[in-house]
């Protein structure tokens, strides 16, 4: 195991989840999207000018259930078609890993890829699914395209009963490149979506 790898992607994680757990439990001034598919979508805008995301549905599933979902890398383009590869890079237990992602742009963007440590926290039958970029020599970047970075992302899956669950997705990605920041937050948009197709996933429509 590569032990500066396991330092930097622990100590990347704490500041994910301390993040995390501001903007889900704090009070900050969102800007509704709009409610589609059942599936409330706020935006909150960040000091670098990207939008921070954020989609909150329920799902007729357990925690544990959706987790499994969304934890199983090798399907991820089975609820999200943006996804083109998606590597297990390094990992550290069950629950903590480092992945590398893959991404399809439109036409003439180039595709963008990521690559990010990913950590799950549960606390009294809820689970938090943390992720955040992080550098690593063990998914250099390739020809063609475009390393973004992760600034911060996670999805908070709370119980509400026997077969029912609150999911709260947050995402704020800096595709990087020459892309203006306004395009960025129109294709941002784009992940108010992923709670529906989840949903999807499961067979919760």
């Amino acid at each position: 195991m590569e032990t500066s790898l396991l330092e930097k992607s622990t100590k990347t994680i704490e500041r994910c989840q301390a993040e995390l757990l501001d903007l889900i439990n704090g009070q900050r001034n969102w800007e509704h999207l709009g409610d589609d598919n059942n599936v409330e979508s706020d935006r909150l805008m960040t000091e670098s000018g990207i939008h921070l995301i954020k989609a909150v549905g329920l799902i007729n599933r357990t925690p544990q259930q959706i987790f499994d979902v969304i934890w199983d890398y090798q399907h991820k383009s089975e609820w999200d078609d943006m996804c083109l590869e998606n590597i297990l890079v390094q990992e550290f237990t069950p629950d903590f890993r480092v992945q590398y992602q893959r991404f399809w742009a439109p036409w003439p963007i180039n595709q963008r890829d990521f690559v990010f440590a990913s950590k799950v926290i549960r606390t009294d039958g809820d689970i938090l699914i943390t992720g955040k970029s992080i550098e690593t020599e063990l998914a250099p970047e390739k020809s063609g395209i475009v390393r973004g970075s992760i600034n911060t992302s996670g999805f908070y899956l709370q119980s509400l009963g026997e077969n029912l669950t609150r999911i709260t997705y947050l995402v704020c990605v800096d595709p990087k490149g020459s892309i203006p920041t306004w395009v960025v937050n129109q294709l941002g948009k784009r992940q108010c979506q992923i709670v529906h197709k989840l949903k999807m996933r499961l067979g919760d429509v």
